[in-house]
């Protein structure tokens, strides 16, 4: 048995007796445990407006959407983005400012190594030629309006095409066998998509 023999004088401390007062304290237990699965979500939106809606950003699926319960923050799948949980209606905004951010320093020849690798993910995620074709801007031609029902149109190179009915009132001036000179929209396989600020060529 051990005892603590304390001096009994004014103001000392008294102690009790025990039987274990040399007994060492328990140690501290640290339990690790494992972290809590992530979960995985996907949000609902595959069109994302850019240049006020001009151009339209569009995804081969909805973005999928990694959230770590521990911090209640998410990261888009190859997007190289991470947010708040709560924060999740301005995703949008940070998918177009991201792919507007790597786009630009792609065309600029400035992305550096890992962002490149961030930049072929997001191509392999988006309609790139659709984006392409959007953004890009009309550009001048001439042609001979052949018909204008339906609407056939020879341009410059040879070529000939029928218009859709949709670009008839551009031609509303014109007759038949009129030259004219237009700016142009082209779409995939050549296929025109606009005209605007037509004018004749005179003869």
């Amino acid at each position: 048995m051990s005892l603590f023999i304390a001096d009994t004088s004014v103001d000392a401390p008294q102690f009790a007796a025990s039987e274990r007062l040399d007994t060492r304290p328990p140690a501290h237990v640290m339990v690790d445990m494992p972290p809590a699965p992530r979960q995985n979500f996907r949000f609902n939106q595959q069109i994302i407006p850019l240049d006020d809606g001009r151009t339209l950003l569009r995804l081969h699926e909805a973005p999928n959407l990694s959230v770590d319960p521990r911090t209640m923050e998410f990261e888009i799948e190859d997007w190289g983005i991470r947010m708040p949980c709560d924060k999740v209606e301005d995703l949008p905004h940070q998918i177009a400012r991201k792919f507007i951010t790597l786009f630009s320093k792609a065309d600029q020849e400035l992305i550096d190594s890992s962002e490149q690798l961030t930049w072929l993910k997001i191509l392999d995620k988006v309609d790139y030629t659709q984006f392409i074709i959007e953004r890009s801007s009309p550009h001048y031609t001439e042609g001979v309006l052949l018909k204008k029902t339906p609407l056939v149109v020879k341009w410059h190179d040879g070529t000939t095409e029928i218009l859709p009915p949709s670009l008839a009132s551009v031609f509303f001036p014109l007759d038949p066998d009129d030259n004219f000179s237009a700016y142009v929209k082209i779409g995939k396989g050549n296929h025109t998509l606009g005209i605007e600020r037509i004018s004749l060529i005179p003869a």
